[in-house]
């Protein structure tokens, strides 16, 4: 555990965009509860109670992890680049679907908080899937050997609890800095791809010469110029694997600007 929020700290500190810096911490911690099943497959449990005290207390705690910065990234990818009340719409959306599942599982929550150990058995050791009592559909499909009735249950909703702190400081962050243009504004016609754009956006956002976060700079050129860069993530990865010159429109605005000081 000490070890994962190590890591975690360090890649936070990182300067990097949400998606990015997500996936990472995801890959992060998706290694640790890889390792730490192969540990406990490996050496197995002394007796019945220290199985319990594991699925119920320790595997949640790597498996919350995991399911917050999957949820993240995956929220991040797919809220596009509308205007910000279209974006807090989407993330209240989010919300409303944690707080359902939250609302689905309060029995197990309830017990979990209050320290109860009458269903321990049955709730986490491996197995015991009763159908009758609210089974967690996604355990169904997990390895048997590394998975009790209720354990993924638990990570889930501490991970829920995160992410509805998360998605309320996206909320407000939205609301302090919304990226529109005035009513009155026309866009302005580009005569290029959206690669370019793009790659214009993250060369502003990484020299700091704008603000703001990357979806932000995204949008506000999406309007600028009425083009749609909703998949402006997969546009910067293929970047990343170009041949030769990575920077290709940028080099081409600099030779544009160097012939145009060139001019008399």
């Amino acid at each position: 555990m000490e070890d994962l929020e190590k890591q975690i700290s360090h890649v936070e500190a990182l300067d990097l965009d949400i998606v990015a810096k997500s996936q990472r911490l995801s890959t992060i911690c998706k290694k640790a509860v890889d390792d730490l099943r192969f540990y406990i497959l490996k050496n197995g449990f002394e007796h019945i109670n220290e199985e319990i005290h594991f699925f119920k207390h320790i595997n949640p705690h790597f498996l919350s992890k995991l399911y917050y910065h999957i949820k993240v990234y995956n929220i991040e990818l797919n809220l596009g680049v509308g205007n910000y009340k279209t974006q807090i719409k989407y993330f209240k959306d989010e919300l409303r679907k944690i707080d359902h599942y939250c609302n689905n599982n309060k029995e197990i929550w309830t017990y979990h908080s209050r320290g109860e150990t009458d269903r321990d058995h049955q709730y986490f050791t491996r197995g015991k899937y009763d159908m009758s009592n609210g089974l967690d559909f996604e355990s169904t499909f997990s390895d048997p050997s590394f998975t009790s009735l209720h354990g993924k249950t638990i990570a889930r909703l501490r991970g829920s609890k995160d992410l509805i702190g998360y998605l309320n400081q996206r909320i407000e962050e939205m609301k302090s800095s919304p990226v529109t243009l005035q009513p009155e504004f026309q866009s302005l016609p580009f005569n290029g791809t959206s690669a370019e754009v793009i790659e214009l956006c993250y060369a502003l956002y990484k020299s700091k010469k704008i603000n703001t976060d990357i979806k932000q700079i995204i949008t506000g050129f999406g309007n600028l110029f009425d083009m749609d860069l909703k998949n402006f993530y997969q546009y910067f990865s293929n970047m990343k694997a170009r041949k030769g010159e990575r920077a290709k429109f940028l080099v081409l605005l600099k030779s544009a600007f160097e012939e145009a000081l060139d001019e008399e």
